[in-house]
C-alpha cells in the first residue's frame, strides 16, 4: 500500500486491557464484495468463530459494502489487543470471504 493512499488512515489505538475495541478492516482493494447474503453470511460465521477463539464477546458490528465495523469486549483479563493480535484476528474474521472470492463462488 503506498504512503499517500486516500482510504489510509492514521489511527491511535488506546487499547486497555478489559475496555472495548473498535476494529475496522476493508475488503481486499476496497472491493464491494459484502453485498450479497452469502458472502455476508459467510464473514457473519467467521467472525463468531474468530470472537469466541481469541476470547472475545462482540458488542456491535455494521457491514458496509467494502468494510467492516467492529466492536469487541474480552471475556476475561486478556492483555490489550496489539497490533500482532489485531492481524491475527482479521486474518480469523476474513478467511471465508476471501477463499469464496478466489475460488470464483461470485
Amino acid at each position: 500500500m503506498s504512503g499517500n493512499d486516500p482510504h489510509r488512515k492514521r489511527v491511535r489505538h488506546y487499547d486497555e486491557p478489559g475496555h472495548f475495541h473498535e476494529l475496522t478492516f476493508s475488503c481486499y482493494r476496497r472491493m464491494p464484495l459484502l453485498t450479497n447474503n452469502t458472502w455476508r453470511g459467510m464473514l457473519s460465521h467467521s467472525i463468531d468463530r474468530a470472537v469466541t477463539g481469541q476470547g472475545y464477546r462482540l458488542a456491535a458490528f455494521v457491514y458496509m459494502p467494502e468494510h467492516v465495523h467492529m466492536i469487541v469486549y474480552p471475556m476475561c483479563d486478556s492483555p490489550a489487543l496489539a497490533d500482532s493480535g489485531r492481524a491475527t484476528f482479521y486474518a480469523a474474521c476474513a478467511g471465508a470471504c476471501s477463499a469464496s472470492y478466489w475460488s470464483g463462488d461470485r
